[in-house]
């Protein structure tokens, strides 16, 4: 008969130490890979919540602005980068076939000829508001140069500026004066907008 062999104080205290050893960082090792793919998943998740957030929605500027006190709010709001980023989508739809097409289109959807009567691009006018520093001139800038990437920036500058020079004498402005033969004082968001094959060949 075997003699039952009864293991020791320190033999049962070195088999702990081999299979903590042994088996421990194991486990370590695997739940620090379960926290890590966990923290990724949620990574992905977050990613592809924001980018199905709609960027298109427009900017809740139901009608076009018509006064200062409109126009400084609504620079205040673009501060906010996400509803610059907004603006830009929303005013690229528009599209349009030249320069002069577009600008007209997205200047007619933001504001009255009455409001831009009271801009300069470049702000020489003492008695008129400098349009091109504004947040707005670049999200249109921006917004024009998605739908027109062959077109200079220069050549985008100069038609937002041809819409505030002639703003005055459109209909709605401070200085128009009723000419039924004269269809140059047409408001320019209702005129009949040029298509040009290429940017610039209307101006």
């Amino acid at each position: 008969m075997t003699d039952l062999v009864v293991p020791t104080t320190s033999d049962v205290a070195l088999a702990t130490v081999s299979t903590e050893e042994n088996c421990l960082p194991g486990s370590n090792n695997a739940l620090l890979l379960k926290m890590d793919e966990i923290l990724q998943n949620q990574k992905i998740i977050t990613k592809l919540l924001q980018s199905s957030t709609p960027e298109t929605d427009d900017c809740d500027l139901e009608e076009p602005m018509v006064n200062m006190k409109q126009f400084q709010d609504f620079e205040k709001k673009l501060e906010v980068k996400g509803y610059r980023k907004r603006l830009v989508n929303s005013l690229s739809g528009i599209g349009g076939c030249s320069a002069s097409e577009v600008i007209r289109r997205m200047m007619a959807m933001l504001g009255t000829v009455n409001l831009w009567s009271q801009f300069s691009y470049k702000g020489r006018n003492a008695k008129k508001k400098a349009f091109y520093a504004s947040f707005l001139n670049k999200m249109i800038l921006k917004a024009s140069k998605k739908i027109l990437k062959t077109c200079s920036i220069k050549e985008l500058e100069y038609n937002v500026s041809e819409v505030l020079k002639h703003a005055p004498h459109k209909r709605g402005g401070p200085k128009f004066k009723e000419n039924p033969s004269d269809e140059s004082n047409t408001s320019f968001d209702t005129e009949p907008y040029l298509s040009s094959s290429s940017c610039g060949e209307e101006i």
